[in-house]
Parts: structure tokens; C-alpha cells; sequence
């Protein structure tokens, strides 16, 4: 055979690509594109049958698309190879040295086609698969939340940059650490052993990061099952809301600055209450002005009390009668 060569399906396109080629003029091949369902290839990945045509010049079939940039063709075989059905490579064997084709040529070439469609079948998922670990692996570093892999001992056995950047222990020292060095793990939510873990969709939790620096940061921890590569594992991923804390104590410290502010004008207006109940001439329709006054005041009062106790509760005090 002065010619072999071998083209793939292109999953956008669906044009055949020419990606091997052994023999004369295989460099010129190489790299070759032929239209989707034109000339004798596109009929083979139609019928999914293989054809041997012993003279080119007597097909007419054969197209501008089969010439392959101008070789020089006598006679062409071409086998379909298959994968689950479908056509997925398409190997050509061009001008037979004896100047024909063996009677069981065709039969030799869908053969190794079958073969080879196997294992190109499965070199194609195992580059889908290095893909996809590949995406997710870029997805675990460039994350803006700090991500931590452990084992169901504890032990940290993979960390991103983020959890570098956070916790200020390099990577490589936190593939030495446990997970309750870096935080204190909150049993009732994961379960003893992470045994909750082991059976939930995870859970969720407030915490603090202890840092490098011995300073600690205000965390939200999320925790689950995850399979990463191929090694049943425990997903930490923690979140810093040291800006939401900060938020949260300014909120309630405006509250509990209005409510304080609040208590001083209803003060005065019930003593000028008082005073005028004192100095105003007695006159029933007056008095019952002046208790309804009086009652709503004592109303606001009440409420602004109990706004400032509960303040006080989120805030972790006593409340003193």
C-alpha cells in the first residue's frame, strides 16, 4: 500500500480531519479536511459500510473532496471504523502496491477498524475525563472562598490558594493540619466522627479561623461529601464574613443609639405631661386629652424598652429590671 491514512469526525463541524497518514506523500495529508457528506467518505459515514473502488476514474462518486490536495489516486479503500453505532474514524488505504486490492482487504481493514475504534474510543473519554479534572482542578484554586479537602480523620489533604491566603499558613503546612487546628469543628452539626456528614446533603456552621499571625477571623463553614480524585473526602469551604460581622455591629450599635436617643424626648414630654395635668383648670374633655397622652407615651415607652432588651439579648447581656 503506498498510502494509509486515518481521519477523525471534528465534534463541531462534523467534517473528517486527517490526523495520521504513513506512507507517500503522508505529509501532505496530514491536516486535510474533507466537507461533511462529500464525496466517497461521506457516503461510507452515511451507510456506515465500507466500499473498495479499484479505479477512481470509473466511480462517480469520487469528488474533488477525495483527492486530498491534488495525490495522485488509482484505487481507494475505505473502512468506517464504529464506536457504539456510530462512525467515528475513517481509514483509507490508497493505491495498492500490486496495483489492486486483495479480495479480503476490506474485510482486514474494518477489522482493524474495530480495534482501533475501541481505542480511540477510549482515549477520547480519558481526555474528556483529564478535561474535566483539569476544569475542576482550575475551579478549586481560582476560587474566592477558601476551599479545603480532608480525609474522615480530619487531615487536610488538598487546600487552594484562597486557604493559603486566609488562614496565612503556606499550602504545604496545611496539608499537615487537621481541620479542628485551623477552626473548632462544631460536633452537633457535623456529628461525631463526621458521621452526619457521612449521611446529609452537609451542613453549615459560624466559626473563627485561627491564623498563622495567632489572630482569628469570623468564618461561615460549609461542610459535605465529596469525591475528589477518586478518594471519598470531606469539602470545607470557608467563607469570611468579617465584613458582614462588621456590618452586623454597626447596625446595632445605630439601634441601640436610636432607641437611647428615643428614651431622652419621651422623658421630657411625660414630665411636661405631668406638669400640665397639674396647672390645667379640671375639665373632663381636658383630662381625657390628657390621658390619652399619657397612655401612648407610656406605650412608646414600653416598646422602646423592650426593643433595647432585645438588642441587649442578640448582643449576649443580661437584662437588668
Amino acid at each position: 500500500m503506498e498510502t494509509v491514512a486515518l481521519a477523525l469526525q471534528d465534534d463541531h463541524t462534523n467534517d473528517l480531519v486527517f490526523r495520521a497518514a504513513a506512507g507517500r506523500n503522508s505529509e501532505i495529508i496530514t491536516g486535510k479536511r474533507i466537507p461533511d457528506g462529500t464525496g466517497l467518505t461521506g457516503r461510507v459515514i452515511r451507510e456506515g459500510q465500507g466500499i473498495v473502488v479499484p479505479s477512481v476514474r470509473q466511480e462517480p462518486a469520487y469528488s474533488e473532496a477525495d483527492k486530498l490536495g491534488g495525490i495522485e489516486m488509482r484505487a481507494i479503500a475505505i473502512a468506517p471504523i464504529q464506536s457504539q453505532g456510530k462512525v467515528i474514524v475513517v481509514l483509507e488505504a490508497i493505491n495498492p502496491i500490486s496495483g489492486t486490492f486483495d479480495p479480503d482487504a476490506l474485510v482486514v481493514m474494518t477489522g482493524l477498524g474495530s480495534l482501533a475504534g475501541t481505542t480511540i474510543q477510549n482515549a477520547e473519554l480519558f481526555e474528556q475525563l483529564q478535561r474535566a479534572h483539569q476544569h475542576y482542578r482550575e475551579l478549586f484554586e481560582d476560587s474566592i472562598d477558601t476551599i479545603l479537602i480532608t480525609d474522615w480523620n480530619g487531615k487536610v489533604l488538598e487546600a487552594n490558594r484562597q486557604a493559603a491566603t486566609l488562614s496565612g499558613h503556606a499550602v504545604g503546612k496545611l496539608h499537615s493540619m487537621h481541620i479542628g487546628e485551623l477552626h473548632d469543628v462544631n460536633w452537633s452539626k457535623t456529628g461525631l466522627n463526621f458521621d452526619v456528614l457521612k449521611h446529609s446533603d452537609g451542613c453549615s456552621y459560624e466559626a473563627s479561623l485561627r491564623r498563622a499571625d495567632g489572630g482569628t477571623t469570623p468564618i461561615e463553614v460549609y461542610a459535605r461529601r465529596a469525591e475528589f480524585d477518586d478518594t471519598d473526602s470531606i469539602q470545607w469551604i470557608l467563607r469570611d464574613i468579617t465584613a458582614r460581622k462588621e456590618l452586623d455591629e454597626l447596625r446595632d450599635d445605630m439601634t441601640s443609639m436610636i432607641f437611647h436617643d428615643i428614651r431622652s424626648p419621651l422623658g421630657n414630654i411625660v414630665s411636661s405631661l405631668e406638669m400640665m395635668s397639674g396647672l390645667m383648670p379640671v375639665d373632663e374633655t381636658l383630662n381625657s386629652m390628657l390621658n390619652i397622652a399619657r397612655n401612648s407615651t407610656a406605650r412608646i415607652q414600653r416598646l422602646v424598652n423592650s426593643l433595647l432588651d432585645i438588642n441587649r439579648l442578640e448582643a449576649g447581656q443580661q437584662i437588668l429590671d
